[in-house]
Formats: structure tokens, C-alpha cells, sequence
């Protein structure tokens, strides 16, 4: 970790976008469920300071002009995880280093260690936030990067920590087909991005953070107990040929996901964004 840091990410004054190569990832259903402490950005805002209690809050709730809730984006997983960033750029700032990309990236990259090992190389004090999304695909990297955020809300380096599934055209993108019909994606197409209710500033509700068991769970970290033990997985279930996996059937590097990828590597480019590779 140390020497690829050294080598290729220099954290200057523009972005660099690391990419991780794995293999695999899941896709995720659909509901239409409010999304708990993200409003619109076009709504009639209450200040009110941070410190309030849960009845302060539930009263501000009532009042005559309430924030808008941001509709649901199809999962409480994919809704939370972006409250989790939006509560962290209000808490924290910016982070130095944002982690995108499928469950591989959600559960398989400790922000917490990588701040470890980049102080360890020389780079101290850096924040990391994990922004994973189980499934997600190129399409879904793009929307979260060019239309839940905006340029002031990204970090100096990506770490897109995935699978080549993620850049598969041939394949049916259930994750962003789930995100499309959902009502937070027509929102975010009358101009709309969400933001976390200001009186939520720094600070999820007061029962998510009491089944936090995990303080790494803050920084977007999906933590999992199991453990892969491959001598007991294969005495259950049979290896599978790479030929014969259908994450990889009719696998086409054009189309769709090659399409976001670019209108990524675009919109970065015009903002004098570093990739590296």
C-alpha cells in the first residue's frame, strides 16, 4: 500500500481516481421510502444549532414550513449510506480520500485502515470515507459522483475499488434500473440534489447511533463478522469456471457502462481531475 500510494497518488491540489480491480458483486431491490435526514436542496430550510433533543427535533418537524424529505433512491442501505456522507462532509469537511464502487469496495476497504497505511507512508492526518454501494456499477458511480454531489462536495483522490462486472454492458444493470424507477432519481432530474437536514447537522438520529457497533460504520464502512474459509465454502458449494459465470455472460466492454465511465473521465477532465490507474 505503501509504495502504490507513493507511486501513484501525489495529493495535490486536483483529484486523482485510483482504481482497484476485484472480482464479483450483488444487486439490490427497490423501495419508495423516504430517505431519514436528507431533504432537497430547493426546500424552505429551518437553521436551527446542533444541540437540539429528539422532541426539539420532532417539533421542527411540525413547523409550518418543514424541509422537503429527499424521496427514497430504492434501498435504505443506498439512502443511508448517503446520509452517512452528507453527515460526515458537515461534520468532518471534505475527506482527502473517497471509496466508490460495488460491495467489494462497501465491505472490503477499511477507510479507517487506509487512513492507517497513508500516515504510515507519510501521509498523516488525511480523512477517508467510504462511499460504496452494494452492486453498484459504473452508471451508479457516475450518478453518486455527478448528480447526488457536487463539485465542492468531492474529495481529492477516488478509490474506485471494484470488478471489471462493474464496466459489463452486456449485463442487466439491476442496481441503477432500480435507482431509475425510484422516486429519488425523478427528483434528481428537476434539477434537485439532496442535503442532510440542518438540524441533523454532525449527527445521525439518536437510534442509529446507539446500533452502531462499529465506530469504522461512520466513515461508510459496511461491517461484516463472516469469514471466507474457502476448505468449508467448497465442500457446500462447487467451483465455478469463469466461462460459466453469469456475472460475465454476453461480457461487452461498449455500451452502457463504458458510456458513464466516460462521461466521468469527461467531466473530470474539464475540471482538471487526475486519474490514475
Amino acid at each position: 500500500m505503501k509504495n502504490w500510494m507513493n507511486r501513484r497518488s501525489r495529493l495535490g491540489g486536483s483529484i486523482t481516481i485510483a482504481l482497484g480491480m476485484s472480482l464479483g458483486a450483488t444487486a439490490i431491490g427497490a423501495q419508495d421510502v423516504a430517505a431519514p435526514g436528507i431533504v432537497t436542496d430547493s426546500a424552505t430550510l429551518i437553521q436551527q444549532p446542533v444541540n437540539v433533543s429528539q422532541p426539539q427535533r420532532a417539533s421542527l418537524l411540525k413547523s409550518p414550513q418543514p424541509p422537503e424529505p429527499f424521496p427514497s433512491l430504492s434501498t435504505p442501505q443506498i439512502d443511508r449510506q448517503l446520509e452517512l456522507y452528507l453527515r460526515y462532509l458537515a461534520q468532518e469537511g471534505r475527506p482527502d480520500v473517497l471509496i466508490v464502487g460495488s460491495s467489494r469496495a462497501l465491505q472490503g476497504v477499511d477507510p479507517v485502515a487506509l487512513q492507517t497505511a497513508l500516515a504510515t507512508a507519510g501521509y498523516p492526518k488525511l480523512k477517508v470515507f467510504n462511499f460504496g454501494i452494494n452492486g453498484a456499477t459504473a452508471q451508479v458511480v457516475n450518478l453518486q459522483l455527478n448528480r447526488l454531489l457536487k463539485p465542492e462536495q468531492w474529495p481529492r483522490v477516488i478509490v474506485w475499488a471494484d470488478g471489471v462486472r462493474a464496466f459489463n454492458s452486456g449485463r442487466l444493470d439491476r442496481t441503477y434500473r432500480n435507482i431509475q424507477v425510484s422516486q429519488g432519481f425523478q427528483k434528481l432530474q428537476t434539477g434537485s440534489t439532496p442535503q442532510l437536514v440542518p438540524y441533523l447537522n454532525g449527527m445521525l438520529h439518536d437510534d442509529d447511533v446507539k446500533t452502531l457497533e462499529d465506530p469504522r460504520q461512520l466513515q461508510g464502512l459496511h461491517v461484516v463478522s463472516d469469514v471466507f474459509l474457502p476448505q468449508q465454502y467448497f465442500r457446500q458449494f462447487p467451483k465455478i469456471a469463469g466461462q460459466f459465470d453469469g456475472d460475465y455472460v454476453d461480457f461487452d466492454l461498449s455500451g452502457a457502462q463504458t458510456t458513464a465511465t466516460s462521461d466521468l473521465l469527461r467531466q473530470t477532465d474539464a475540471d482538471a481531475f487526475r486519474w490514475c490507474l
